[in-house]
């Protein structure tokens, strides 16, 4: 694969970009595991109530175990 000839100028914006990135995917991961966190520490506080479902402000906060069944009838 040839190297593209960039202008220094481009090479700089296209640097800035690329670390514009990595930040905003480090930002995004470091958001995903705080709302994790949150959620985790709701469906505590669910689980000792012994709730799955209540209102809170405006919203209604569900929380259910979800069993999932397969098949292997259907690659048959």
């Amino acid at each position: 694969m040839a190297k593209a000839k960039l202008t220094l100028k481009q090479e700089a914006d296209m640097l800035s970009a690329v670390n514009q990135i990595k930040e905003l995917e480090a930002a995004g991961k470091k958001l995903k595991k705080e709302a994790d966190e949150l959620r985790s520490k709701v469906k505590a506080m669910m689980d000792k109530k012994q709730l799955e479902e209540m209102e809170v402000g405006t919203f209604t906060v569900r929380y259910t175990t979800c069993l999932l069944y397969t098949s292997d009838a259907a690659d048959e």
